[in-house]
């Protein structure tokens, strides 16, 4: 996940959340970049969601707004 998603930018953590008894994929995860701009270009290429990447809850959250 944090080789595909450093296209876009400096990539701070990536985490695959797994069940805790079995250590397989819940299907989702959470990837950090270390500036706005590069979640931007992630949410803007049209191919980031044609390789799986859903919107759930039809929103994508960014770290700067929840932290202000």
């Amino acid at each position: 996940m944090r080789r595909y998603f450093k296209q876009f930018g400096d990539v701070l953590e990536a985490v695959i959340i797994t069940y805790k008894t079995t250590g397989r994929s819940k299907g989702y995860g959470f990837v950090t970049f270390r500036y706005p701009e590069s979640t931007n270009r992630a949410c803007a290429d049209p191919d980031f969601w044609q390789n799986g990447f859903e919107r759930k809850g039809g929103s994508v959250g960014f770290l700067d707004q929840l932290l202000y």
